[in-house]
């Protein structure tokens, strides 16, 4: 990750008053006892910045011009390549070893820039010199299901099955020369993985995930890699915080010949607030 997105975390915690109000609240109740049991909360709230690095492509095809032009989206139509946004996290442990997962995060952007050269996005042309508009919206809602296979007083195994539900929408406009072109999809994408925990003390533990599913069908191509690593501190019986890395690697095409591609990598540093109940 890099530096300028590391010192974007300071920014992050203006961004987001309510989380550092958390922040402020649980570190003046770090003294009071915590839970002896690590899997005996029914249900986990978390919710904080994550400071990321983003680095993004799409490409909108078209029936009478053909394949279109892969647009770098921050390199090409200026978008930030590095951002904080805001992500939460739900987890419902209905049963010791039975637990469902539900995840946020909303990754859209916008920018104006002048185009370097030209550019074809779906059946609109855009040439080189005109000022642009770019409005990139993309979210990720996120289910799972996971089984604790291996659960002990300290560590605990989880196999996985979950779905990424996809929303993308980008428009591409010229309001000096009257163009407007983008395209958009809803999609869901299936996912297997496991989580682990290790349990180091009472109040320290350690968390890790991954997820990956593949897959080629008809005109449609999907894949997507999910990473994530963090260390969590229960600073009060009910209330911690953390911080974690997490890595999104989202590739789809559709192949008709109206379809396009999208491929979309995000690193971030998720620092959040969380309480149990």
């Amino acid at each position: 990750m890099s530096i300028r997105c590391l010192n974007a975390a300071f920014v992050a915690l203006v961004r987001f008053p309510l989380a550092a109000g958390v922040l402020l609240a649980v570190l003046t109740t770090a003294s009071m006892p915590v839970a002896a049991d690590p899997w005996s909360n029914a249900l986990e709230i978390r919710g904080g910045a994550v400071v990321m690095d983003i680095d993004s492509s799409f490409r909108v095809d078209s029936k009478s011009l053909g394949k279109g032009t892969t647009i770098d989206a921050e390199d090409d139509l200026g978008l930030d390549d590095d951002d904080s946004v805001f992500r939460g996290e739900l987890a419902w442990r209905f049963a010791r070893r039975h637990k469902i997962s539900a995840g946020y995060m909303d990754l859209s952007r916008d920018a104006r820039t002048v185009t370097e050269e030209e550019y074809q996005v779906g059946d609109v042309v855009f040439p080189a010199g005109v000022p642009v508009a770019t409005d990139f919206d993309l979210s990720l809602v996120d289910f799972s299901y996971s089984y604790s296979l291996v659960q002990t007083d300290r560590f605990e195994i989880a196999p996985l099955v979950g779905v990424y539900w996809l929303d993308f929408d980008v428009e591409v406009r010229s309001d000096a020369l009257g163009l407007r072109e983008g395209d958009s999809e809803e999609l869901p994408l299936p996912t297997f993985g496991a989580r682990a925990v290790y349990q180091l003390s009472p109040s320290w533990r350690l968390m890790g995930n991954a997820q990956y599913f593949s897959i080629s069908y008809d005109d449609y191509d999907g894949e997507i890699i999910e990473l994530g690593a963090g260390v969590e501190w229960n600073v009060w019986s009910r209330l911690s915080l953390g911080a974690g890395y997490s890595r999104i690697d989202l590739d789809v095409e559709n192949k008709k010949c109206n379809g396009g591609r999208g491929e979309f990598v995000y690193d971030g540093l998720w620092v959040y607030a969380g309480v149990a109940l």
